[in-house]
């Protein structure tokens, strides 16, 4: 899945807030192997002296992501899905053997169509007659497309040209407390790209903040003797280096003629009128507000080595 799970280590975190800061709940079904069965808990108690309270998909914290399954299997459910088949009592509500749990079975045919995700694994460990050596041509490889990397220079700059930017809505998941679901919605600038590949174009996108802001947020000077240089938001830094801001007018704070710069390149510029540029790339987890359209060892764009260029290099990014 990709998802760095940071679990809380007390019990009193993992009571009052979640089992993990991102709000995963895993499960590890021992039974479902033998019945088919998936055991979705809605209460639970530690001892047959106890009253029943919250538990599993109806406990008060910050989980949005249910995962349960074993070794081989493990579906992936929404919470908040979970708790509208509940609601909707398709399920008749049961106490486990040692009535410390209720909950519903769920059936994996059930469990497949209301699952968001169902994630297989292959234990080659329990199986005997799986072969280690196998034949390189009986695999399905696109070697076009591992080839197809950024064709760098020396330095490490790639050439591109930047074809349209956009204002679009995204959708940003953030932690779940209590009955709170909803994801944050946001409008955004989108920034898109191409770049010279090995052996054809690569589309990549940058995605910035909507808000133009003239004032620097730190000077920085790298190595003795150089300049200090001021430097902006996202969206700003992004428009100077693209030369659709003048940086006297960022200074100046003329944002009335910033705002016309900006409305000109959104309607002019396209894939027949690009801006052409050349650039480094830094990898994903470097940079904030990355997107990729296609995914080349997640790197993209980075905004501070943006230069300028002329159209030398035309035919090698539009082939």
């Amino acid at each position: 899945m990709h998802i760095t799970i940071g679990n809380f280590q007390s019990k009193d975190y993992q009571f009052k807030f979640g089992e993990n800061i991102q709000g995963v709940e895993i499960k590890h079904d021992m039974q479902f192997a033998k019945t088919g069965n998936l055991w979705i808990e809605v209460r639970h108690r530690k001892n047959t002296e106890e009253k029943y309270y919250n538990g599993g998909i109806m406990r008060a914290n910050n989980t949005w992501l249910y995962a349960i399954g074993n070794y081989e299997e493990l579906y992936l459910f929404s919470v908040k899905g979970l708790r509208n088949i509940l609601n909707e009592k398709q399920y008749e509500i049961k106490s486990n053997n040692l009535d410390t749990s209720q909950g519903f079975l769920l059936s994996k045919k059930d469990a497949e169509y209301y699952c968001a995700a169902k994630i297989e694994t292959y234990d080659i460990a329990k199986k005997d007659d799986y072969k280690i050596n196998v034949d390189i041509e009986e695999l399905d490889f696109d070697e076009s497309n591992a080839n197809n990397r950024p064709n760098k220079d020396f330095d490490g700059y790639v050439n591109g040209k930047l074809v349209s930017f956009k204002m679009e809505k995204r959708t940003f998941a953030k932690p779940r407390f209590k009955n709170d679901f909803a994801d944050d919605v946001q409008k955004v600038c989108m920034f898109n790209f191409v770049i010279e590949g090995k052996s054809e174009p690569i589309k990549m996108s940058r995605m910035t903040g909507t808000k133009i802001n003239t004032e620097a947020k730190h000077i920085k000077a790298k190595g003795r003797g150089k300049k200090e240089q001021e430097e902006y938001n996202a969206l700003t830094e992004m428009c100077i280096k693209l030369g659709i801001f003048n940086i006297q007018d960022v200074r100046n704070d003329n944002t009335k003629t910033l705002l016309e710069n900006l409305k000109n390149a959104y309607k002019t510029i396209s894939e027949e009128n690009p801006i052409y540029i050349k650039t480094k790339l830094a990898r994903c987890e470097d940079q904030k507000g990355s997107y990729f359209k296609e995914f080349y060892d997640s790197e993209n764009i980075d905004i501070s080595t943006i230069k300028l260029t002329n159209m030398e290099n035309k035919n090698v990014i539009t082939k």
